[in-house]
């Protein structure tokens, strides 16, 4: 996250959702701690001014870490819901530019949490109800 070129940044996080995406779990497990992860990943989101390729590219990571560790992130659900409708009120506020790539982003997360067959029902009413 520290790297200066936005480009370094989206190709680095590009990667690293390919990585935990298709290699087996418990490998990626000891990398990336994947509550940690999230947790450090959310934080980024809610604390730092990001560009939107990189915002996109951590809302990417989250979606693949929901997709691919579901159960496992299970308390984490509702408040990476939350996260996303505060960030689209920010997106879509006056005076803010456009950034399509933190958009997409976060529309593929939230595709993620939304297919995700481990949702409870009590999370689905809050999710498809907020």
């Amino acid at each position: 996250m520290a790297e200066q070129s936005l480009i370094v940044k989206e190709k680095i996080l590009s990667f690293i959702a390919k990585l935990i995406e298709k290699f087996d779990s418990q490998l990626i497990e000891k990398v990336y701690n994947p509550k940690k992860f999230v947790e450090f990943l959310l934080d980024e989101i809610k604390l730092k001014k990001l560009a939107g390729t990189t915002k996109g590219g951590i809302w990417h990571i989250i979606g693949v870490l929901i997709s691919k560790y579901s159960i496992m992130l299970d308390s984490y659900k509702i408040e990476i819901h939350d996260v996303i409708f505060h960030e689209f009120r920010k997106l879509l506020g006056k005076n803010t530019k456009f950034e399509f790539k933190s958009v997409q982003g976060i529309l593929k997360a939230y595709i993620f949490l939304l297919e995700d067959p481990q949702l409870s029902p009590e999370q689905s009413k809050i999710i498809i109800n907020h």
